[in-house]
Protein backbone atom coordinates (compact mmCIF):
# COMPACT_ATOMS: atom_id res chain seq x y z
CA UNK A 1 0.00 0.00 0.00
CA UNK A 2 1.15 3.51 -0.76
CA UNK A 3 -0.44 6.34 1.14
CA UNK A 4 -0.03 10.03 0.47
CA UNK A 5 -1.98 12.88 2.05
CA UNK A 6 -5.63 11.97 1.95
CA UNK A 7 -5.19 9.24 -0.65
CA UNK A 8 -4.96 5.53 -0.12
CA UNK A 9 -4.01 2.58 -2.31
CA UNK A 10 -4.48 -0.86 -0.93
CA UNK A 11 -3.31 -4.24 -1.80
CA UNK A 12 -5.29 -7.50 -0.98
CA UNK A 13 -4.84 -10.96 -2.46
CA UNK A 14 -8.15 -12.41 -3.68
CA UNK A 15 -9.60 -14.96 -6.09
CA UNK A 16 -12.56 -17.27 -6.76
CA UNK A 17 -14.13 -19.85 -9.04
CA UNK A 18 -16.36 -18.56 -11.81
CA UNK A 19 -19.42 -19.67 -13.78
CA UNK A 20 -21.37 -17.33 -16.06
CA UNK A 21 -24.00 -17.69 -18.78
CA UNK A 22 -23.20 -17.38 -22.46
CA UNK A 23 -24.83 -14.52 -24.36
CA UNK A 24 -24.93 -13.70 -28.03
CA UNK A 25 -22.93 -10.90 -29.63
CA UNK A 26 -26.17 -8.98 -30.24
CA UNK A 27 -27.08 -9.26 -26.57
CA UNK A 28 -23.54 -8.27 -25.59
CA UNK A 29 -23.87 -4.75 -26.97
CA UNK A 30 -27.23 -4.13 -25.32
CA UNK A 31 -26.33 -5.65 -21.95
CA UNK A 32 -22.98 -3.92 -21.86
CA UNK A 33 -24.40 -0.41 -21.80
CA UNK A 34 -27.40 0.81 -19.85
CA UNK A 35 -28.94 4.13 -18.85
CA UNK A 36 -29.90 7.22 -20.84
CA UNK A 37 -27.44 9.91 -19.70
CA UNK A 38 -26.03 12.93 -21.52
CA UNK A 39 -24.19 11.44 -24.50
CA UNK A 40 -21.57 14.20 -24.57
CA UNK A 41 -20.53 13.28 -21.02
CA UNK A 42 -20.71 9.52 -21.42
CA UNK A 43 -18.63 9.67 -24.59
CA UNK A 44 -15.85 11.18 -22.50
CA UNK A 45 -16.26 8.46 -19.87
CA UNK A 46 -16.16 5.77 -22.56
CA UNK A 47 -12.93 7.32 -23.82
CA UNK A 48 -11.32 6.76 -20.41
CA UNK A 49 -11.99 3.02 -20.66
CA UNK A 50 -11.44 2.76 -24.40
CA UNK A 51 -8.32 0.61 -24.04
CA UNK A 52 -10.31 -2.03 -22.12
CA UNK A 53 -13.49 -1.93 -24.19
CA UNK A 54 -12.52 -4.94 -26.33
CA UNK A 55 -13.62 -8.51 -26.85
CA UNK A 56 -10.10 -9.85 -26.22
CA UNK A 57 -9.44 -8.00 -22.96
CA UNK A 58 -10.66 -8.01 -19.37
CA UNK A 59 -12.01 -4.70 -18.19
CA UNK A 60 -14.33 -2.92 -15.76
CA UNK A 61 -17.90 -2.36 -14.69
CA UNK A 62 -18.47 1.31 -13.89
CA UNK A 63 -21.33 3.02 -12.11
CA UNK A 64 -21.84 6.77 -11.73
CA UNK A 65 -24.21 7.76 -8.92
CA UNK A 66 -25.75 11.15 -8.24
CA UNK A 67 -28.37 11.98 -5.60
CA UNK A 68 -28.75 8.27 -4.83
CA UNK A 69 -29.53 7.35 -8.45
CA UNK A 70 -27.34 5.64 -11.03
CA UNK A 71 -26.95 8.14 -13.87
CA UNK A 72 -24.63 5.93 -15.92
CA UNK A 73 -23.60 2.28 -15.76
CA UNK A 74 -21.64 0.31 -18.26
CA UNK A 75 -19.41 -2.71 -18.69
CA UNK A 76 -16.15 -2.53 -20.63
CA UNK A 77 -14.27 -5.63 -21.74
CA UNK A 78 -14.87 -9.26 -20.89
CA UNK A 79 -15.80 -11.06 -17.69
CA UNK A 80 -14.65 -14.39 -19.18
CA UNK A 81 -12.23 -14.42 -22.11
CA UNK A 82 -12.50 -18.18 -22.66
CA UNK A 83 -16.26 -18.11 -23.14
CA UNK A 84 -16.41 -14.54 -24.49
CA UNK A 85 -18.81 -13.30 -21.81
CA UNK A 86 -18.88 -9.51 -21.53
CA UNK A 87 -18.81 -7.44 -18.38
CA UNK A 88 -22.15 -5.80 -17.52
CA UNK A 89 -23.28 -3.63 -14.57
CA UNK A 90 -24.66 -6.80 -12.95
CA UNK A 91 -21.39 -8.78 -13.18
CA UNK A 92 -20.16 -9.95 -9.76
CA UNK A 93 -16.60 -8.98 -8.77
CA UNK A 94 -14.37 -9.52 -5.78
CA UNK A 95 -13.98 -6.09 -4.16
CA UNK A 96 -10.82 -6.74 -2.17
CA UNK A 97 -10.28 -4.18 0.59
CA UNK A 98 -13.39 -2.20 -0.31
CA UNK A 99 -14.89 -4.95 1.89
CA UNK A 100 -13.44 -3.41 5.04
CA UNK A 101 -16.14 -0.73 5.40
CA UNK A 102 -18.76 -3.49 5.69
CA UNK A 103 -16.76 -5.35 8.35
CA UNK A 104 -16.39 -2.09 10.26
CA UNK A 105 -20.12 -1.40 9.86
CA UNK A 106 -20.92 -4.81 11.35
CA UNK A 107 -18.78 -4.02 14.40
CA UNK A 108 -20.49 -0.64 14.83
CA UNK A 109 -23.91 -2.32 14.61
CA UNK A 110 -22.94 -4.67 17.44
CA UNK A 111 -21.75 -1.68 19.46
CA UNK A 112 -25.10 0.03 18.86
CA UNK A 113 -26.77 -3.12 20.18
CA UNK A 114 -24.59 -2.85 23.33
CA UNK A 115 -23.05 -6.25 22.63
CA UNK A 116 -19.49 -4.88 22.60
CA UNK A 117 -17.53 -1.67 23.00
CA UNK A 118 -15.08 -0.34 20.43
CA UNK A 119 -12.60 0.14 23.27
CA UNK A 120 -12.77 -3.49 24.40
CA UNK A 121 -9.52 -5.44 24.47
CA UNK A 122 -9.44 -7.81 21.49
CA UNK A 123 -8.34 -10.62 23.82
CA UNK A 124 -11.78 -10.45 25.47
CA UNK A 125 -13.13 -12.11 22.31
CA UNK A 126 -9.96 -13.67 20.84
CA UNK A 127 -8.03 -15.05 23.83
CA UNK A 128 -5.78 -16.93 21.41
CA UNK A 129 -4.00 -13.64 20.71
CA UNK A 130 -0.93 -13.27 22.98
CA UNK A 131 -0.69 -10.58 25.64
CA UNK A 132 1.85 -8.12 24.26
CA UNK A 133 1.94 -5.99 27.42
CA UNK A 134 -0.29 -3.22 26.03
CA UNK A 135 -3.98 -3.75 25.19
CA UNK A 136 -5.05 -3.92 21.55
CA UNK A 137 -8.62 -2.63 21.24
CA UNK A 138 -11.22 -3.16 18.54
CA UNK A 139 -10.75 0.51 17.66
CA UNK A 140 -7.05 -0.15 17.06
CA UNK A 141 -7.94 -2.94 14.62
CA UNK A 142 -10.44 -0.73 12.78
CA UNK A 143 -8.02 2.18 12.31
CA UNK A 144 -4.91 0.05 11.56
CA UNK A 145 -3.09 1.22 14.68
CA UNK A 146 -2.82 -2.16 16.45
CA UNK A 147 0.84 -2.82 15.66
CA UNK A 148 -0.03 -6.38 14.63
CA UNK A 149 2.11 -7.86 11.93
CA UNK A 150 0.58 -9.04 8.69
CA UNK A 151 -0.11 -12.65 7.86
CA UNK A 152 2.46 -14.45 5.78
CA UNK A 153 1.76 -14.14 2.01
CA UNK A 154 0.04 -17.16 0.55
CA UNK A 155 -1.02 -18.42 3.97
CA UNK A 156 -3.42 -17.60 6.79
CA UNK A 157 -6.44 -17.97 4.51
CA UNK A 158 -8.63 -20.48 6.27
CA UNK A 159 -10.02 -20.03 9.77
CA UNK A 160 -7.62 -22.33 11.62
CA UNK A 161 -4.59 -20.76 9.94
CA UNK A 162 -5.65 -17.26 10.95
CA UNK A 163 -6.12 -18.16 14.60
CA UNK A 164 -3.02 -20.37 14.76
CA UNK A 165 -0.80 -17.69 13.28
CA UNK A 166 -2.27 -14.98 15.50
CA UNK A 167 -1.54 -17.18 18.51
CA UNK A 168 2.05 -17.68 17.35
CA UNK A 169 2.98 -14.00 17.06
CA UNK A 170 5.74 -13.03 19.49
CA UNK A 171 5.95 -9.27 19.07
CA UNK A 172 4.32 -6.25 17.46
CA UNK A 173 5.55 -3.80 14.86
CA UNK A 174 4.96 -1.00 17.40
CA UNK A 175 3.02 -0.21 20.59
CA UNK A 176 -0.75 -0.09 19.87
CA UNK A 177 -1.88 3.43 18.99
CA UNK A 178 1.62 4.78 18.33
CA UNK A 179 1.54 4.57 14.53
CA UNK A 180 -0.71 3.89 11.56
CA UNK A 181 0.23 0.85 9.48
CA UNK A 182 -2.31 -0.81 7.18
CA UNK A 183 -2.99 -4.34 8.42
CA UNK A 184 -5.31 -6.98 6.94
CA UNK A 185 -4.93 -9.28 9.94
CA UNK A 186 -6.78 -6.74 12.09
CA UNK A 187 -9.90 -7.01 9.95
CA UNK A 188 -9.67 -10.80 9.88
CA UNK A 189 -9.71 -10.74 13.67
CA UNK A 190 -12.68 -8.35 13.62
CA UNK A 191 -14.56 -11.00 11.64
CA UNK A 192 -13.77 -13.51 14.40
CA UNK A 193 -15.06 -11.03 16.99
CA UNK A 194 -18.30 -10.51 15.02
CA UNK A 195 -18.84 -14.25 14.83
CA UNK A 196 -18.21 -14.89 18.51
CA UNK A 197 -20.31 -11.96 19.73
CA UNK A 198 -23.27 -12.40 17.38
CA UNK A 199 -23.24 -16.18 17.10
CA UNK A 200 -23.32 -15.80 13.31
CA UNK A 201 -20.61 -15.76 10.65
CA UNK A 202 -19.70 -12.40 9.14
CA UNK A 203 -21.33 -13.59 5.93
CA UNK A 204 -24.64 -14.32 7.68
CA UNK A 205 -24.54 -11.26 9.93
CA UNK A 206 -23.86 -8.90 7.02
CA UNK A 207 -26.58 -10.57 4.94
CA UNK A 208 -29.34 -10.11 7.51
CA UNK A 209 -28.24 -6.81 9.08
CA UNK A 210 -26.91 -4.90 6.05
CA UNK A 211 -27.45 -6.41 2.61
CA UNK A 212 -31.05 -7.64 2.84
CA UNK A 213 -32.41 -4.41 4.40
CA UNK A 214 -30.82 -2.44 1.54
CA UNK A 215 -31.90 -4.86 -1.21
CA UNK A 216 -28.33 -5.85 -2.08
CA UNK A 217 -29.27 -9.25 -3.49
CA UNK A 218 -25.95 -10.00 -5.21
CA UNK A 219 -23.62 -9.03 -2.38
CA UNK A 220 -22.02 -11.43 0.11
CA UNK A 221 -18.78 -12.29 1.89
CA UNK A 222 -17.26 -15.37 0.26
CA UNK A 223 -16.24 -17.71 3.08
CA UNK A 224 -16.24 -20.99 1.13
CA UNK A 225 -13.03 -21.28 -0.87
CA UNK A 226 -14.56 -23.81 -3.28
CA UNK A 227 -17.87 -22.05 -3.86
CA UNK A 228 -19.15 -21.45 -7.39
CA UNK A 229 -20.13 -17.80 -7.92
CA UNK A 230 -22.63 -17.28 -10.70
CA UNK A 231 -22.34 -14.37 -13.13
CA UNK A 232 -18.89 -13.51 -11.80
CA UNK A 233 -15.80 -12.16 -13.51
CA UNK A 234 -12.69 -14.27 -13.80
CA UNK A 235 -9.42 -12.61 -12.83
CA UNK A 236 -6.57 -11.94 -15.24
CA UNK A 237 -3.11 -10.44 -15.38
CA UNK A 238 -1.03 -9.18 -18.32
CA UNK A 239 0.90 -11.97 -20.04
CA UNK A 240 4.59 -11.32 -20.75
CA UNK A 241 4.77 -9.93 -24.26
CA UNK A 242 1.10 -9.37 -24.97
CA UNK A 243 -2.38 -10.53 -24.04
CA UNK A 244 -3.65 -11.82 -20.69
CA UNK A 245 -3.52 -14.97 -18.63
CA UNK A 246 -5.76 -16.44 -15.92
CA UNK A 247 -5.10 -16.14 -12.21
CA UNK A 248 -6.17 -19.00 -9.96
CA UNK A 249 -6.74 -19.41 -6.24
CA UNK A 250 -5.35 -22.51 -4.60
CA UNK A 251 -8.16 -25.00 -3.89
CA UNK A 252 -8.95 -25.70 -0.26
CA UNK A 253 -9.66 -28.92 1.54
CA UNK A 254 -13.35 -29.88 1.69
CA UNK A 255 -15.06 -27.97 4.47
CA UNK A 256 -12.29 -25.39 4.83
CA UNK A 257 -13.70 -21.95 5.59
CA UNK A 258 -12.20 -18.52 5.12
CA UNK A 259 -12.32 -15.61 7.54
CA UNK A 260 -13.24 -12.86 5.08
CA UNK A 261 -13.20 -9.62 7.11
CA UNK A 262 -10.21 -8.03 5.36
CA UNK A 263 -11.59 -8.70 1.89
CA UNK A 264 -13.51 -11.18 -0.24
CA UNK A 265 -16.73 -9.22 -0.43
CA UNK A 266 -18.47 -9.97 -3.72
CA UNK A 267 -20.82 -7.43 -5.24
CA UNK A 268 -21.93 -5.55 -8.34
CA UNK A 269 -21.99 -1.94 -9.46
CA UNK A 270 -25.78 -1.94 -9.04
CA UNK A 271 -25.67 -3.26 -5.47
CA UNK A 272 -22.92 -0.84 -4.45
CA UNK A 273 -25.18 2.00 -5.56
CA UNK A 274 -27.70 0.83 -2.94
CA UNK A 275 -24.99 0.95 -0.27
CA UNK A 276 -24.04 4.44 -1.43
CA UNK A 277 -27.66 5.58 -1.08
CA UNK A 278 -27.62 4.48 2.56
CA UNK A 279 -25.02 7.14 3.32
CA UNK A 280 -27.70 9.76 2.75
CA UNK A 281 -30.79 7.86 3.99
CA UNK A 282 -29.23 5.99 6.97
CA UNK A 283 -31.58 3.00 6.65
CA UNK A 284 -29.28 0.45 8.31
CA UNK A 285 -28.65 0.56 12.04
CA UNK A 286 -29.51 3.33 14.41
CA UNK A 287 -29.12 7.01 13.65
CA UNK A 288 -25.45 7.91 13.53
CA UNK A 289 -24.06 4.78 11.87
CA UNK A 290 -23.02 6.66 8.73
CA UNK A 291 -21.34 9.43 10.74
CA UNK A 292 -19.50 6.83 12.81
CA UNK A 293 -18.13 5.10 9.71
CA UNK A 294 -16.58 8.41 8.60
CA UNK A 295 -15.04 9.19 12.00
CA UNK A 296 -11.27 9.34 11.56
CA UNK A 297 -8.97 7.57 13.98
CA UNK A 298 -6.38 9.16 16.25
CA UNK A 299 -2.96 8.11 17.49
CA UNK A 300 -1.93 8.13 21.14
CA UNK A 301 -0.41 11.60 20.66
CA UNK A 302 -3.73 12.99 19.39
CA UNK A 303 -2.73 13.11 15.72
CA UNK A 304 -5.77 12.57 13.50
CA UNK A 305 -5.54 9.94 10.77
CA UNK A 306 -7.00 9.96 7.29
CA UNK A 307 -8.39 6.47 7.94
CA UNK A 308 -11.86 6.05 9.44
CA UNK A 309 -13.95 2.85 9.70
CA UNK A 310 -12.82 0.92 6.62
CA UNK A 311 -12.84 4.19 4.69
CA UNK A 312 -10.20 6.78 3.83
CA UNK A 313 -11.28 10.39 4.31
CA UNK A 314 -9.40 12.97 2.29
CA UNK A 315 -9.56 15.54 -0.46
CA UNK A 316 -9.44 15.55 -4.23
CA UNK A 317 -9.12 18.78 -6.17
CA UNK A 318 -10.42 20.76 -3.21
CA UNK A 319 -13.47 18.57 -2.55
CA UNK A 320 -13.89 16.19 0.39
CA UNK A 321 -13.85 12.51 -0.56
CA UNK A 322 -14.57 9.26 1.28
CA UNK A 323 -13.15 6.23 -0.51
CA UNK A 324 -11.38 2.90 -0.52
CA UNK A 325 -9.40 0.80 -2.98
CA UNK A 326 -9.21 -2.95 -3.33
CA UNK A 327 -6.54 -4.59 -5.43
CA UNK A 328 -4.78 -7.89 -6.09
CA UNK A 329 -4.85 -11.24 -7.88
CA UNK A 330 -6.19 -9.69 -11.04
CA UNK A 331 -8.98 -7.66 -9.43
CA UNK A 332 -9.22 -3.98 -8.71
CA UNK A 333 -12.01 -1.96 -7.15
CA UNK A 334 -12.39 1.72 -6.38
CA UNK A 335 -15.35 3.24 -4.57
CA UNK A 336 -15.07 7.01 -4.20
CA UNK A 337 -17.75 9.31 -2.79
CA UNK A 338 -17.96 13.12 -2.84
CA UNK A 339 -20.42 13.61 0.07
CA UNK A 340 -21.17 17.31 -0.35
CA UNK A 341 -21.89 16.80 -4.06
CA UNK A 342 -23.83 13.56 -3.40
CA UNK A 343 -21.78 12.05 -6.19
CA UNK A 344 -20.00 8.67 -6.29
CA UNK A 345 -18.14 6.42 -8.70
CA UNK A 346 -17.93 2.62 -8.41
CA UNK A 347 -15.30 0.90 -10.53
CA UNK A 348 -14.93 -2.91 -10.44
CA UNK A 349 -12.27 -4.49 -12.67
CA UNK A 350 -10.77 -7.89 -13.43
CA UNK A 351 -7.29 -7.00 -14.72
CA UNK A 352 -6.09 -5.16 -11.67
CA UNK A 353 -2.41 -6.00 -12.06
CA UNK A 354 -2.18 -3.75 -15.12
CA UNK A 355 -0.25 -0.62 -14.16
CA UNK A 356 -2.22 1.81 -16.35
CA UNK A 357 -5.77 1.18 -15.16
CA UNK A 358 -8.18 4.15 -14.94
CA UNK A 359 -9.37 5.49 -11.59
CA UNK A 360 -12.64 6.74 -10.19
CA UNK A 361 -11.16 10.23 -10.03
CA UNK A 362 -10.85 10.36 -13.80
CA UNK A 363 -14.59 9.70 -14.11
CA UNK A 364 -15.29 12.35 -11.48
CA UNK A 365 -13.15 14.79 -13.50
CA UNK A 366 -15.77 14.56 -16.25
CA UNK A 367 -18.90 14.97 -14.13
CA UNK A 368 -17.65 17.48 -11.56
CA UNK A 369 -15.41 19.60 -13.77
CA UNK A 370 -17.35 22.78 -12.92
CA UNK A 371 -17.39 22.06 -9.18
CA UNK A 372 -13.73 21.36 -8.46
CA UNK A 373 -11.67 24.01 -6.72
CA UNK A 374 -8.26 22.83 -7.95
CA UNK A 375 -6.90 21.60 -11.32
CA UNK A 376 -6.47 17.85 -11.89
CA UNK A 377 -3.15 16.32 -10.81
CA UNK A 378 -2.28 15.74 -14.46
CA UNK A 379 -2.64 19.43 -15.31
CA UNK A 380 0.57 21.03 -16.61
CA UNK A 381 2.67 22.47 -13.78
CA UNK A 382 4.53 25.71 -14.02
CA UNK A 383 7.56 24.89 -16.13
CA UNK A 384 10.80 25.67 -14.33
CA UNK A 385 13.72 26.45 -16.58
CA UNK A 386 15.85 23.41 -17.40
CA UNK A 387 19.60 23.84 -17.11
CA UNK A 388 22.44 21.93 -18.72
CA UNK A 389 25.03 20.46 -16.37
CA UNK A 390 28.55 19.22 -17.12
CA UNK A 391 29.00 15.46 -17.00
CA UNK A 392 30.88 15.53 -13.68
CA UNK A 393 27.86 17.16 -12.00
CA UNK A 394 25.76 14.22 -13.17
CA UNK A 395 28.25 11.48 -12.38
CA UNK A 396 28.46 12.45 -8.70
CA UNK A 397 24.73 11.68 -8.27
CA UNK A 398 24.99 8.11 -9.58
CA UNK A 399 24.44 5.31 -7.10
CA UNK A 400 22.01 3.32 -4.97
CA UNK A 401 19.87 5.06 -2.33
CA UNK A 402 17.98 3.48 0.56
CA UNK A 403 14.85 4.59 2.45
CA UNK A 404 14.87 2.43 5.62
CA UNK A 405 11.46 3.47 6.95
CA UNK A 406 9.64 2.00 3.96
CA UNK A 407 12.31 -0.48 2.82
CA UNK A 408 12.68 1.05 -0.62
CA UNK A 409 15.54 1.60 -3.06
CA UNK A 410 16.18 4.20 -5.72
CA UNK A 411 18.90 3.76 -8.29
CA UNK A 412 20.32 6.78 -10.13
CA UNK A 413 22.28 5.97 -13.29
CA UNK A 414 23.78 7.81 -16.23
CA UNK A 415 23.02 6.87 -19.83
CA UNK A 416 23.74 8.79 -23.03
CA UNK A 417 24.67 11.86 -21.02
CA UNK A 418 21.38 11.89 -19.07
CA UNK A 419 20.45 10.96 -15.52
CA UNK A 420 17.73 8.36 -14.94
CA UNK A 421 15.83 7.16 -11.87
CA UNK A 422 14.94 3.48 -11.43
CA UNK A 423 12.55 2.46 -8.63
CA UNK A 424 13.01 -1.35 -8.44
CA UNK A 425 10.66 -1.78 -5.47
CA UNK A 426 7.71 0.09 -6.99
CA UNK A 427 5.38 -0.36 -9.94
CA UNK A 428 5.93 0.91 -12.52
CA UNK A 429 9.67 0.95 -11.74
CA UNK A 430 10.68 3.21 -14.61
CA UNK A 431 13.30 4.20 -15.56
CA UNK A 432 12.40 7.90 -15.46
CA UNK A 433 14.53 10.43 -17.27
CA UNK A 434 15.61 13.33 -15.04
CA UNK A 435 16.08 16.94 -16.15
CA UNK A 436 18.15 19.40 -14.11
CA UNK A 437 16.53 22.51 -12.63
CA UNK A 438 19.75 23.43 -10.83
CA UNK A 439 23.00 21.71 -9.94
CA UNK A 440 21.34 19.55 -7.26
CA UNK A 441 17.63 19.74 -8.13
CA UNK A 442 15.99 17.52 -10.74
CA UNK A 443 12.54 16.66 -12.06
CA UNK A 444 11.23 13.51 -13.73
CA UNK A 445 10.38 14.20 -17.37
CA UNK A 446 7.48 11.71 -17.41
CA UNK A 447 6.11 12.74 -13.99
CA UNK A 448 6.49 16.50 -13.59
CA UNK A 449 5.29 16.38 -9.96
CA UNK A 450 8.22 14.13 -8.97
CA UNK A 451 11.22 16.17 -7.83
CA UNK A 452 14.60 15.07 -6.49
CA UNK A 453 17.12 17.13 -4.53
CA UNK A 454 20.63 15.92 -3.79
CA UNK A 455 22.61 16.93 -0.73
CA UNK A 456 26.36 16.47 -1.23
CA UNK A 457 29.33 16.22 1.12
CA UNK A 458 32.22 18.68 1.00
CA UNK A 459 34.01 16.29 -1.34
CA UNK A 460 31.06 16.25 -3.74
CA UNK A 461 29.85 12.74 -2.86
CA UNK A 462 26.12 12.08 -2.26
CA UNK A 463 25.10 12.59 1.38
CA UNK A 464 21.30 12.38 1.11
CA UNK A 465 18.58 12.33 -1.53
CA UNK A 466 15.22 14.05 -0.98
CA UNK A 467 12.25 13.04 -3.15
CA UNK A 468 8.70 14.33 -3.31
CA UNK A 469 5.68 13.66 -5.49
CA UNK A 470 3.87 16.94 -4.91
CA UNK A 471 1.91 17.59 -2.79
CA UNK A 472 2.88 14.45 -0.87
CA UNK A 473 5.48 14.00 1.86
CA UNK A 474 9.23 14.37 1.40
CA UNK A 475 11.18 11.13 1.69
CA UNK A 476 14.83 11.14 2.74
CA UNK A 477 17.15 8.54 1.20
CA UNK A 478 20.68 7.59 2.22
CA UNK A 479 23.37 6.41 -0.22
CA UNK A 480 24.43 2.79 0.19
CA UNK A 481 27.29 0.83 -1.29
CA UNK A 482 26.49 -1.59 -4.09
CA UNK A 483 26.93 -5.24 -3.15
CA UNK A 484 28.52 -7.83 -5.43
CA UNK A 485 29.04 -10.96 -3.30
CA UNK A 486 31.45 -13.63 -4.46
CA UNK A 487 30.42 -17.25 -4.98
CA UNK A 488 32.12 -18.25 -1.73
CA UNK A 489 30.20 -15.54 0.13
CA UNK A 490 26.92 -16.68 -1.39
CA UNK A 491 27.63 -20.25 -0.31
CA UNK A 492 27.64 -19.10 3.34
CA UNK A 493 23.90 -18.40 3.12
CA UNK A 494 22.95 -21.80 1.67
CA UNK A 495 20.74 -24.00 3.83
CA UNK A 496 17.24 -24.63 5.13
CA UNK A 497 15.50 -22.04 7.34
CA UNK A 498 12.54 -22.73 9.64
CA UNK A 499 10.19 -20.01 10.88
CA UNK A 500 10.20 -19.02 14.54
CA UNK A 501 6.64 -17.58 14.47
CA UNK A 502 5.28 -19.08 11.25
CA UNK A 503 5.33 -22.77 10.42
CA UNK A 504 7.18 -22.44 7.13
CA UNK A 505 10.41 -23.84 5.71
CA UNK A 506 12.54 -22.03 3.12
CA UNK A 507 15.62 -23.21 1.31
CA UNK A 508 18.42 -20.98 0.10
CA UNK A 509 21.09 -22.12 -2.33
CA UNK A 510 23.87 -20.57 -4.34
CA UNK A 511 23.43 -20.98 -8.09
CA UNK A 512 26.60 -19.71 -9.73
CA UNK A 513 26.82 -16.02 -8.88
CA UNK A 514 23.16 -15.86 -7.79
CA UNK A 515 21.34 -16.61 -4.55
CA UNK A 516 18.07 -18.54 -4.99
CA UNK A 517 15.21 -18.80 -2.49
CA UNK A 518 12.63 -21.59 -2.75
CA UNK A 519 9.57 -22.75 -0.86
CA UNK A 520 7.23 -25.60 -1.69
CA UNK A 521 4.21 -24.13 -3.46
CA UNK A 522 5.82 -20.73 -4.11
CA UNK A 523 8.42 -21.68 -6.69
CA UNK A 524 11.91 -20.20 -6.85
CA UNK A 525 13.13 -16.63 -6.85
CA UNK A 526 16.54 -15.13 -7.51
CA UNK A 527 17.39 -12.71 -4.72
CA UNK A 528 18.75 -9.28 -5.52
CA UNK A 529 21.73 -8.22 -3.35
CA UNK A 530 21.21 -4.86 -1.63
CA UNK A 531 24.03 -4.47 0.89
CA UNK A 532 26.01 -6.75 3.19
CA UNK A 533 23.92 -9.76 4.30
CA UNK A 534 20.75 -8.15 2.88
CA UNK A 535 18.85 -9.30 -0.21
CA UNK A 536 15.54 -8.46 -1.85
CA UNK A 537 12.92 -10.86 -3.21
CA UNK A 538 11.62 -9.88 -6.67
CA UNK A 539 8.63 -7.56 -6.91
CA UNK A 540 5.44 -9.60 -6.51
CA UNK A 541 7.23 -12.60 -4.94
CA UNK A 542 6.50 -13.08 -1.23
CA UNK A 543 4.90 -9.64 -1.08
CA UNK A 544 8.08 -7.59 -1.57
CA UNK A 545 10.17 -8.98 1.28
CA UNK A 546 13.71 -8.08 2.30
CA UNK A 547 15.92 -10.78 3.77
CA UNK A 548 18.64 -9.83 6.25
CA UNK A 549 20.87 -12.74 7.21
CA UNK A 550 22.01 -12.91 10.84
CA UNK A 551 25.43 -14.07 12.02
CA UNK A 552 26.61 -15.40 15.37
CA UNK A 553 29.66 -14.10 17.25
CA UNK A 554 31.95 -16.31 15.17
CA UNK A 555 30.60 -14.89 11.90
CA UNK A 556 28.58 -17.92 10.84
CA UNK A 557 25.14 -17.40 9.31
CA UNK A 558 22.62 -18.58 11.92
CA UNK A 559 19.33 -17.27 10.56
CA UNK A 560 17.52 -14.77 8.40
CA UNK A 561 15.04 -12.01 9.21
CA UNK A 562 12.22 -11.28 6.74
CA UNK A 563 10.80 -7.73 6.68
CA UNK A 564 8.53 -5.67 4.45
CA UNK A 565 6.48 -2.51 4.81
CA UNK A 566 3.81 -4.21 6.96
CA UNK A 567 6.05 -6.60 8.90
CA UNK A 568 9.36 -6.32 10.64
CA UNK A 569 11.67 -9.07 11.80
CA UNK A 570 10.04 -12.42 11.09
CA UNK A 571 12.90 -14.70 12.14
CA UNK A 572 13.83 -17.99 10.45
CA UNK A 573 16.56 -20.07 12.06
CA UNK A 574 19.09 -21.93 9.93
CA UNK A 575 18.73 -25.66 10.50
CA UNK A 576 21.88 -27.41 11.65
CA UNK A 577 23.31 -24.44 13.53
CA UNK A 578 23.61 -24.60 17.31
CA UNK A 579 23.74 -20.89 18.04
CA UNK A 580 21.21 -19.75 20.65
CA UNK A 581 22.12 -16.07 20.50
CA UNK A 582 19.29 -13.55 20.74
CA UNK A 583 17.93 -12.49 17.36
Amino acid sequence: MFKAKGRMFVLVVVGFVVIAPVVSAQQDKQANREGTPDSSITTRVDKIFEKWDKSDSPGCAVGVIREGRIVYKRGYGMADLEHRIPITPSTVFDLGSVSKQFTAAAVVLLAQQNKLSLDDNVRKYVPELPDFGAPITLRHLIHHTSGLREFWPGGAVVRDDVLDMAAGLKKLNFTPGEKYLYCDVGYSLLAVVIERVSGRSLREFARTEIFEPLGMKNTFFLDNLNEIVENSARSYEPRPGSGFQRLFSAPALPGASRIPGAGWLHSTVEDMALWDRNFYQDRVGRLGLVEQLQERGRLNNGEQLDYAFGLAVGEYRGLRVVEHWGEGDGYRAHFIRFPEQRFSVVMLCNAGEAADFPTGERVADVYLENEFQKPPPSAPVEKAEVVQLPREHLENKVGLYWYPERLRRHRIFLKDGKLFLLRPDDMPPGPYELEALSENRFRAVQVASLELRFELTKTGAPARLFTQIAPGPIWVWEPIEELAPTRDELAEYAGAYLGDEVDLLFRVRADGDKLVLSRLGSGRATLDPVFRDTFKAPYGYLDNWYLQFQRDSSGRVRGVVFSNIRNRDFYFGKLGTQSKEEH
